[in-house]
């Protein structure tokens, strides 16, 4: 069988030559990440809060890291408000006396933590939330989020 350039060029499906290799896109080297910079994260996305507070934390750490997180504009603490680090997602009501799901850290609040920072870690690979329960914005004393911050955990 004689084919012509042409009719390959023209018509190759009415041939029988259909292609069926995928074309990858081409993928460029991955170049070392800078060290991650503190982040200030506070209810933008992440919403809804009650508060004003803002909690800064760096985006990104690796396993076996431990984290500052660090508070801004934060009223002095009611006497139960907690500080919190739950998977990223985690309904809003995971306390540190929840039953069922628990945080993966916790402490009540003091104005030690609001000045000096509150030291986390280390987690698995994922993504986290620091969330900034506190009551001072209900006459029912009823735990809400103030703040929160979300970071991830990369190996």
């Amino acid at each position: 069988m004689s084919l012509s350039w042409k009719a390959l060029f023209v018509a190759p499906a009415a041939l029988g030559l259909v292609a069926t290799a995928a074309y990858a896109q081409p993928t460029m080297p991955r170049q070392p990440q800078a060290q991650a910079q503190p982040q200030q994260q506070g209810g933008t996305d992440l919403d809804p809060v009650v508060g004003d507070g803002k909690i800064i934390v760096h985006p990104s750490m690796r396993v076996g890291q431990k984290m500052v997180a660090n508070f801004r504009e934060f009223p002095d603490p009611g006497d139960s408000d907690q500080l919190v680090v739950v998977a990223a997602g985690a309904p809003d009501n995971v306390t540190a006396s929840s039953q069922g799901e628990k945080p993966l850290s916790y402490t009540y609040v003091t104005r030690y933590f609001l000045d000096n920072g509150w030291e986390v870690g280390p987690f698995a690979p994922g993504r986290y939330e620091i969330r900034w329960l506190t009551t001072l914005y209900n006459n029912e004393k009823k735990l809400e989020v103030g703040a929160r911050a979300q970071f991830s955990v990369r190996r």
